[in-house]
């Protein structure tokens, strides 16, 4: 009688002490009177132990917040990242449209922020993380994304005016050779037109350039004599030019026009000019508003229309010998004004320099290399400068060769 009473409060005491959560069976041991007493059950209301945070079922990344309760057709902030849990609770990838706006999800279900390349395309998705359209500023240069939101390049026709793309994404502006023709935007990347074939003369000692044209236009800025422009278009005897990188408009009542092919307006020789006329100074030193910066030597500009071969240059040359073009640091090596031709001139080189107004240099299309006998006739660097320049339009004349008239092995020319 005792055995069994001590036994039914052993198994009273199970009651009390509740249900185990992770084994099956529990047994409990006594000894009653000298003898042992086991108690065995395996209760059928035991739980599996609750599930919280991530955990991977069915091939499907999932959330269980704290109760356990696993969450879906929502947004989840982990670590400082979001997430998207679908309508099943699994972990959305890939391209996700939530609230009208689009949303990529990385392979590890983090949502995208900034560019992102996918499916052939780039992307940007902002800081919301929301697939950015049409105008993008970014690093300071300004990209197209189509409707698609994929980033567009090539021409682009938008608000009446024309862009144009990079292959990098990048707007265009300034001068660029496309397509086998240079083409020439304003600052704001719309297209003036194709590079044209002549020019425009200041003959006023300050002439308003205007926006629009006619007197009754606001004013861009003032050019003064002797100043050159590129001509785009002619309007009710007003010229269109490019003006410090803007459109903008000169009366033609103050101005000289000129081809490109009359003698003395030669814009782009690809030669050592040989000019006769006088006036020739007009453009040769006096087109300031035509050159870019070297992109790896910012001290120095050349026209340009030469700038992205030379850049190619350069990215071949460091290819090769792992340093930027040795381009001579003299401040004379690249574009010359006018004022800077009579002084290597008269002052410096006075007997083989070219007459000012005529030197290759007024155009923007000449650079002088460094000198000394690394760089000098058959070293490595100017055989290879030889081999390769003209691959991108830049050329030792012959006669800067060694067995031409005027020796220069450092000066190469632009001729494409």
């Amino acid at each position: 009688m005792k055995l069994r009473s001590l036994a039914s409060a052993i198994l009273s005491g199970l009651l009390v002490l509740g249900t185990p959560t992770l084994a099956s069976s529990v047994t409990l041991s006594a000894e009653v009177g000298g003898a042992a007493v086991a108690v065995r059950g395996n209760p059928a209301s035991v739980r599996s132990p609750v599930q919280t945070g991530w955990f991977f079922t069915g091939g499907a990344w999932y959330y269980a917040n704290a109760q356990g309760v696993t969450q879906h057709s929502r947004w989840l902030k982990d670590a400082g990242r979001w997430y998207y849990l679908s309508s099943s609770g699994a972990m959305a990838t890939g391209w996700l449209k939530d609230g009208g706006s689009w949303y990529h999800l990385a392979a590890n279900g983090a949502m995208a922020i900034g560019w992102v390349f996918t499916g052939g395309q780039w992307y940007y998705l902002s800081s919301s993380g929301a697939m950015a359209t049409g105008w993008l500023k970014d690093g300071g240069n300004w990209y197209h994304l189509a409707p698609s939101g994929a980033m567009t390049a090539g021409w682009l026709q938008a608000g009446g005016q024309w862009y144009y793309l990079a292959s990098s994404g990048e707007m265009v502006r300034g001068e660029r050779l496309i397509d086998a023709r240079f083409s020439t935007f304003d600052s704001s990347g719309a297209w003036l037109g194709y590079t044209p074939t002549d020019f425009v003369a200041i003959n006023l000692a300050t002439l308003n350039v205007r926006t629009g044209p006619g007197t009754s236009y606001g004013t861009l800025g003032t050019a003064s004599r002797g100043q050159v422009f590129h001509r785009f278009a002619s309007m009710n005897g007003w010229h269109k030019i490019n003006f410090e990188g803007r459109t903008g408009w000169v009366s033609g009542s103050y101005t000289t026009t000129a081809a490109q092919s009359s003698p003395g307006w030669t814009a782009w020789p690809s030669s050592r000019p040989s000019p006769t006329a006088s006036r020739v100074h007009v453009l040769n030193g006096n087109i300031p508003n035509e050159m870019c910066v070297i992109p790896f030597m910012p001290t120095h500009k050349i026209h340009c229309r030469a700038v992205n071969d030379l850049a190619a240059l350069n990215v071949a040359y460091k290819a090769r010998f792992g340093t930027n073009l040795p381009i001579d640091d003299w401040q004379y090596a690249t574009f010359r004004s006018y004022a800077d031709q009579v002084t290597v001139k008269n002052t410096i080189f006075t007997a083989f320099t070219a007459t000012p107004g005529t030197s290759p240099h007024g155009w923007g299309l000449a650079i002088d290399f460094l000198e000394g006998s690394a760089y000098g006739y058959g070293s490595t660097i100017h055989n290879w400068l030889i081999a390769n320049g003209p691959t991108y339009g830049w050329k030792l004349m012959p006669w800067h060769q060694q067995t031409g008239s005027l020796k220069e092995y450092w000066h190469f020319d632009h001729a494409r």
